[in-house]
């Protein structure tokens, strides 16, 4: 890892999700929910409507918030973000269902690479930890440290604990150990299908070792390259000052870059970028290797929409999604 403080970009928030990932089909849910009612999350009879205990409509609110699905209304109310609509529209959306394993991978980019990642926990021991393999006791102590240097409230063991808790169920794969039919194995299939972002094999789970890790720090390699490509430009929006150009090693090395978020390497990233290059010439997508700092990625254009482009042209739309600075429900980028 590089010299960057821990934890950039995130908020000390802990436990918001209340120790429960986010469960294959809530996002699609809460999207229609709030569609036809802001006020859902208020009314008394949530539960009714979205069928689901008390615990699991806190942690349904939560994470649509945290992916950036879903926006501040009047009030305490909710609506979907313009990036939501987007994705999640029943009829134009691009894939509210998540069935395109794309989707998997451009939710995690959203989760952790926003200016205010509400899941430090996550942020750190995907994008920050210096080491791969943890103990969950070490894995806390750790994300407290984290903490410390930056001048934090330390959260304590409890809350840090209960996140680590849901970054396990969200993302550590678990190696199938039991046959099909048997009610282990069941478990394991019926896991799988509540918990998609498993299939990213961002984590593992050791064999034989209760409660320890590993963050697969090579896990990007498999990401589709339109995915890397979008998150390329996307953390380049932010970072390139309205310049058309911006240094490879800041998209690698960056703490909520796409090297480290995306858990790619630099020959990943290129490769993305060239085979992006070539599908869409219109976007002057290129890397100089001759700059004086060292390579750079060029493109034409503002950077956003070259992203917005990018997964448009995946998802088979006539437009992408809108940055969260442009994020309304009525303004779509229209490339």
């Amino acid at each position: 890892m590089t010299g960057n403080p821990p934890l950039n970009g995130c908020t000390p928030t802990w436990a918001g999700h209340g120790n429960y990932p986010p469960r294959y089909g809530w996002l699609s849910k809460t999207h229609n929910a709030l569609t036809e009612d802001p006020d859902t999350f208020t009314r008394p009879d949530t539960t009714v409507r979205l069928g689901v205990g008390t615990s699991q409509v806190r942690a349904m609110r939560f994470w649509s918030t945290a992916f950036g699905l879903a926006r501040p209304a009047h009030r305490s109310g909710l609506t979907p973000s313009g990036r939501g609509t987007w994705l999640l529209d029943p009829t134009s959306g691009a894939d509210p269902y998540q069935e395109d394993p794309a989707t998997q991978w451009l939710l995690h980019w959203w989760l952790l690479s926003s200016d205010t990642c509400p899941t430090p926990t996550f942020h750190y021991l995907i994008a920050d930890a210096p080491l791969s393999t943890y103990g969950r006791t070490d894995a806390v102590a750790a994300v407290r440290r984290a903490t410390r240097r930056i001048g934090w409230k330390d959260p304590g063991d409890n809350l840090v604990s209960r996140d680590l808790t849901a970054f396990l169920a969200m993302y550590a794969y678990e190696p199938q150990t039991a046959e099909r039919g048997t009610p282990e194995g069941n478990r394991l299939l019926e896991d799988a299908a509540f918990n998609p972002w498993r299939a990213l094999h961002i984590t593992l789970r050791v064999p034989g070792r209760k409660d320890v890790f590993q963050v697969n720090r090579h896990a990007g390699k498999a990401a589709p390259k339109p995915l890397l490509a979008y998150a390329c430009l996307d953390h380049a929006a932010r970072i390139s000052e309205g310049h058309t150009h911006v240094a490879l090693s800041r998209l690698h090395t960056d703490p909520s870059g796409p090297g480290r978020v995306m858990l790619a390497d630099h020959a990943t990233l290129c490769r993305a970028l060239e085979t992006t290059a070539a599908r869409l010439p219109e976007l002057g997508l290129g890397i100089d290797d001759t700059a004086e700092d060292g390579p750079r990625l060029h493109w034409t254009g503002p950077a956003d929409q070259a992203a917005a482009r990018i997964l448009a042209d995946h998802y088979d739309l006539p437009d992408g999604p809108p940055a969260p600075r442009h994020d309304t429900t009525e303004a779509l980028f229209t490339l």
